[in-house]
C-alpha cells in the first residue's frame, strides 16, 4: 500500500522502544555492487504521530547472515549476543516479528530531502505489543511475491524454520 506523501511522517530523530511488525523478502535487487537478495525489516515504534498512530520505521538488507553482513550485525545487536553455529543454520527471519528491540533513529539529508534512517538495534527488556494496525505486506491484496524465494543465506546455505527465536 502506497503512502501518499502528503500524509507521510519520518520518525523523528531518537530512541524508541519497537516492535518488529514485518519482514519483507523484496527478492533480486539491482544496486551500484550487482544485484542481490534483499528484505526489508518493519517496526512500529512506541512513538505515536500528532494522530496518534504508531509511527513506522524500516530497514533494507542483503538477505546474507555471514558474519560480515550488516543483517547479521544488526541481528546480534538485537539478540545482546552472538549466534550459535546451530542457532544461525536453523534461523528463520519470520521468528524475529513481535520480537521488541531499542531503535536508534538518526536522520541524514539528500537532495533537500529528510530521511530517517535505523543506526543502531539494540537488545530491549521491554515487551512493546503491536497494536494491530500495520498489516503485512504479503497480507494486503496488491502483493506480489518476488520470483526469488530463496531464503536468507547463510554461507551459502537456505534458511530453515525455528520455533523458538533466541531474542
Amino acid at each position: 500500500m502506497k503512502i501518499p506523501k502528503s500524509t507521510f511522517q519520518s520518525v523523528p530523530e531518537g530512541v524508541y522502544e519497537s516492535v518488529c511488525v514485518d519482514v519483507v523478502d523484496l527478492g533480486i535487487v539491482d544496486g551500484k555492487f550487482g544485484a542481490k537478495h534483499k528484505l526489508k525489516i518493519v517496526w512500529e515504534v512506541s512513538e505515536k504521530m500528532k494522530d496518534g498512530r504508531p509511527y513506522i520505521m524500516s530497514q533494507r538488507y542483503t538477505a546474507s547472515l555471514n558474519s560480515k553482513a550488516n543483517l547479521y550485525k544488526d541481528l546480534k545487536s538485537w539478540r545482546g549476543r552472538d549466534f550459535t553455529v546451530d542457532e544461525l543454520k536453523d534461523f528463520e527471519m519470520d521468528s524475529i516479528i513481535g520480537a521488541g528491540c531499542i531503535l536508534v533513529v538518526k536522520h541524514t539529508e539528500n537532495d533537500g530531502n529528510v530521511y530517517a534512517n535505523v543506526a543502531s538495534i539494540l537488545k530491549s527488556k521491554e515487551k512493546l505489543a503491536a497494536t494491530g494496525k500495520y498489516i503485512r505486506a504479503k497480507d494486503r491484496p496488491e502483493y506480489v511475491a518476488p520470483a526469488s524465494n530463496a531464503g536468507v543465506q547463510e554461507d551459502g546455505g537456505s534458511a530453515h524454520e525455528q520455533d523458538d527465536i533466541p531474542f
